[in-house]
């Protein structure tokens, strides 16, 4: 039986369609704690969707317990493992009032790497054309294809015409030999849609990197973006940690028009009294506000709100009128 991971590619599950109501649940298998999360999923009107989110989510049951037979994302002992997972989807069909049939498991597996890819294809026709490029993308990744691994995400570095190299967009070039070299690094930011591309200079040493917004980060005063190791590396910001460094928008993932969806992100508290207590006065200050006060992985808490239509005007006004007596206020875009 063949699966997607032969083929070097990321098994994915079977679209939802935009007209149906669905019932999923997902498993969260982690080496501090296990969450099981059951949502109901029901379509949005066709004038309030926007690209890639087709339904919304009602949370109906949440169960989480200590991780027990864990270490470093592996499984140690499978009978305590067992144990954990089973508590943690107890506790969320008690709360649901369901039984669950399957679940979508998410754990830190396989040891995610990146690395360098180069590939070169024939050119189709006289000049180079988007059909080229999708080519050579597709023989890159294949190249990063080993028995039970998949490439999650490949981003061009540069392409190169008969030996000439350095060429940013090839389109409609003259050439027979077409290549490419790759590298998949990612980081976070708390504004550009999620998707997005971006190219991130470091001020001092003139190394620069083209990176995909995969997360939202970092919520630490002054500091605008965090890498992934394979980024940090290319940037020489791997050994100091830190660096003044430029972000530029590449691609945006979303449509110019797309207002986005925006939130007001407060934290980190050390302790939990301290994020409860804030988190009980925003919400009797604001009625019309979901509140949402919860754990990071770290162990730090945070408090997240969403105001009415995740509208930016009402997140941004909210943001510069909200104070704090532990961390810091952020605004940050959910999308």
């Amino acid at each position: 039986m063949s699966s997607a991971l032969q083929f070097g590619l990321t098994p994915k599950t079977k679209p939802l369609s935009p007209k149906r109501s669905a019932m999923i649940a997902a498993l969260d298998v982690g080496t501090s704690k296990v969450a099981c999360l059951i949502a109901r999923l029901r379509p949005y009107a066709a004038q309030d969707a926007l690209r890639r989110r087709t339904h919304s989510i009602e949370v109906i049951g949440f169960g989480h317990t200590l991780a027990r037979g864990m270490k470093a994302g592996a499984v140690i002992d499978l009978v305590e493992a067992e144990q954990a997972l089973r508590q943690a989807l107890d506790l969320a069909e008690r709360v649901a009032n369901l039984q669950l049939k399957s679940v979508v498991v998410s754990l830190s597996a396989g040891k995610p790497a990146s690395e360098l890819m180069a590939a070169t294809v024939n050119v189709a026709g006289k000049t180079v054309s988007d059909g080229d490029i999708t080519r050579v993308l597709s023989a890159g990744s294949q190249h990063s294809v080993r028995p039970g691994r998949a490439v999650l995400h490949s981003l061009p570095i540069g392409y190169s015409l008969d030996e000439v190299t350095g060429i940013r967009d090839p389109r409609g070039m003259v050439g027979r030999r077409f290549g490419i070299d790759m590298h998949a690094m990612t980081a976070a930011h708390r504004t550009y849609p999620l998707g997005s591309i971006v190219r991130v200079t470091n001020l001092k040493t003139g190394a620069t990197a083209l990176v995909r917004i995969t997360d939202r980060g970092p919520f630490i005063p002054g500091r605008i973006v965090d890498l992934s190791l394979a980024a940090a590396q290319k940037l020489d910001v791997y050994k100091p940690g830190v660096a003044r460094v430029k972000v530029e928008l590449m691609q945006s993932a979303a449509t110019p028009d797309a207002p986005g969806k925006w939130a007001v992100q407060i934290g980190g508290f050390p302790h939990e009294p301290a994020a409860t207590k804030l988190a009980d006065h925003l919400r009797h200050r604001y009625h019309s506000a979901d509140v949402l006060c919860f754990a990071s992985p770290s162990g730090n808490w945070w408090i997240r709100i969403r105001v009415p239509d995740d509208d930016h005007n009402r997140a941004q006004k909210l943001a510069a009128e909200t104070t704090t007596p532990e961390g810091a206020v952020f605004l940050v875009r959910l999308d």
